[in-house]
């Protein structure tokens, strides 16, 4: 993977270059740069522990199917910059979806993925298409399945990381980061928070507060795929910290519970 990731953050190198290093626009082409390495990273620890040997599971990750989990783990977010310098946000309602731009990329710049098989390089800008739709369509084949669940889990426990510096009590904000969401520390909105008691995944659309965004990652637990993913995601305790942030009160600890009770959920926890 050395040489993807050089590839990889050359690519990043083109439009970070086009502004100051201290300005924020350079911060927040940094943050997806760091953000795709740490996807990567992430993934690498599911697969590790999906493994046949390590999980009990079936055969199911072939090592072609590694390699696209990899790799489509490291590109999942490679038209963030594009978007960035075009539109100023990384808010796809506000530009163009980067999962479906992030696959033309791919194909249009064939050195990305030189060298891989035909059906890798077709399972990793399938996995690039789809990581960031709400769920994956019906009838995708196992194998495109399988590589972009792993991307997306992967991806879902990096952004807690993100939200979490960036929603901190007191703590640095970003606009482009937070979707321009109010910061009230006391108010959430009550639909969104239903539905995450009713183990339902978050809407973006309800979105308001910062609260919110808080709501909505923390959902992603209902998400996950694999034990190894909800060990990751609490093993690293960022939404956690999320949790402790929302407004104190009967609620919170509701909220918190019923969140706890779901990230413990899988074998060996």
């Amino acid at each position: 993977m050395t040489a993807h990731k050089e590839a990889f953050t050359a690519y990043y190198q083109i439009f970070a270059g086009r502004f100051p290093p201290e300005s924020a626009h350079a911060e927040h082409l940094h943050l997806k740069w760091e953000h795709s390495l740490k996807v990567l990273d992430n993934a690498e620890c599911i697969l590790s522990e999906s493994m046949p040997a390590a999980s009990g599971l079936p055969g199911t990750f072939t090592p072609e199917l590694v390699r696209a989990a990899q790799l489509a783990a490291l590109y999942h977010d490679v038209a963030r910059f594009e978007q960035y310098v075009a539109y100023g946000t990384f808010r796809d309602a506000e530009s163009a979806n980067h999962g479906a731009w992030g696959a033309k990329i791919l194909k249009r710049e064939p050195a990305f993925l030189a060298g891989e098989s035909r059906c890798v390089a077709a399972w990793v800008r399938a996995a690039v298409s789809m990581h960031n739709r709400f769920a994956i369509p019906g009838g995708v084949p196992e194998d495109f399945r399988l590589v972009t669940q792993v991307v997306r889990d992967a991806d879902k426990i990096d952004i807690l990381r993100v939200i979490s510096g960036y929603a901190r009590p007191g703590g640095k904000r970003s606009q482009v980061v937070t979707w321009k969401l109010a910061d009230a520390p006391d108010k959430w909105t009550p639909s969104l928070y239903e539905s995450v008691m009713a183990g339902q995944l978050g809407v973006s659309s309800q979105m308001h507060y910062i609260n919110d965004f808080r709501l909505l990652t923390c959902s992603w637990v209902y998400d996950l795929n694999f034990p190894a993913s909800r060990r990751l995601m609490r093993q690293q305790g960022y939404m956690d910290n999320m949790l402790a942030c929302l407004p104190p009160g009967a609620a919170r600890d509701k909220v918190r519970a019923r969140i706890a009770a779901e990230v413990q959920s899988c074998n060996g926890a």
